[in-house]
Formats: C-alpha cells, sequence, structure tokens
C-alpha cells in the first residue's frame, strides 16, 4: 500500500468513526470487566487453569493491554492523526492468543473463535493502513472504476 493511503475518501466519515469506536470498545469493556467485574484474582485463576506461566503478572499484562490498547483507539478519535500503526497490533496478539488458548478447551464453539479471528484481522488492517481517524482506501477495483470512469 502507498504511504498515502488514507487521502482516498471511500467511505463517509461518519462509519469510519463508529468502526473505530467500536473496535475501541472492543478490547476497553473486556479489560475493563476483567478488572472491575470478574476481577484479577478470577481471571488469573482462569489464566493458570489454561497452564499459562506466571498468571499472576500475565493477567495484569492482558488487562493493561486491553484498556490501554481500547483506550488508545477511542482517543484516535479525539486526536485527529493520531497513529494507530502501532498500538493496533496488541489486539491482534490478544485476540489470536484467546481464540488459540482460552476459548476452545473451555467448550467455547467454533463461532466464537472465529468471531476473535476477525476482530483480529480488522485490527491488523487497521494497523496496515495506519490511517489514524482518515477513512480506509479504496479498494484496487474499485480505483480501476474511478480512472475509467474519468476518461
Amino acid at each position: 500500500m502507498d504511504k498515502d493511503c488514507c487521502s482516498d475518501n471511500c467511505c463517509s466519515d461518519w462509519a469510519y468513526k463508529i468502526h473505530i469506536l467500536l473496535l475501541g470498545l472492543v478490547m476497553l469493556v473486556p479489560g475493563l470487566m476483567k478488572l472491575f467485574v470478574m476481577k484479577p484474582a478470577n481471571v488469573a485463576g482462569f489464566l493458570g487453569g489454561l497452564g499459562i506461566p506466571a498468571p499472576n503478572v500475565l493477567v495484569w499484562v492482558l488487562i493493561a493491554s486491553e484498556i490501554g490498547s481500547g483506550a488508545a483507539i477511542l482517543a484516535s478519535l479525539v486526536l485527529k492523526g493520531m497513529p494507530l500503526k502501532y498500538v493496533a497490533w496488541l489486539p491482534v496478539v490478544v485476540l489470536v492468543v484467546a481464540a488459540a488458548t482460552a476459548l476452545k478447551p473451555y467448550g467455547q464453539n467454533s463461532s466464537n473463535i472465529l468471531l476473535h479471528l476477525i476482530a483480529a484481522s480488522d485490527f491488523a488492517l487497521l494497523a496496515l493502513w495506519n490511517c489514524g481517524t482518515e477513512p480506509a482506501p479504496k479498494a484496487p477495483m474499485a480505483k480501476l472504476a474511478v480512472k475509467g470512469a474519468k476518461k
């Protein structure tokens, strides 16, 4: 992708902002739930039951990752031009690890795992586009159709 991938205004601004809002909430809400509702000690017990080493440390890494990345993504709606290139990779890791380790052993169905992987791919696209708060680039076929129409 070119560096100027965000200059094409292919989708409405409000739709993109709603999308970013939802992506931020996808990480922020579970992090807050782990902190205030499920409680870190219970989440650490869950992680320990999965055989994850140092669950009492990793629970805080997980909670901080979810709350921090969610808050940063939401902040990008207010702070114009805030690059999401690096912060968007953290949810990719969290969601893929959750899909691979935490969901399957506890009887989660394959659609829940698939939804985690879809969300992870959405965060990866956000990171790859590195668009800050600008709309995503047009699909290659759409660019060809527009070029052909101008002739």
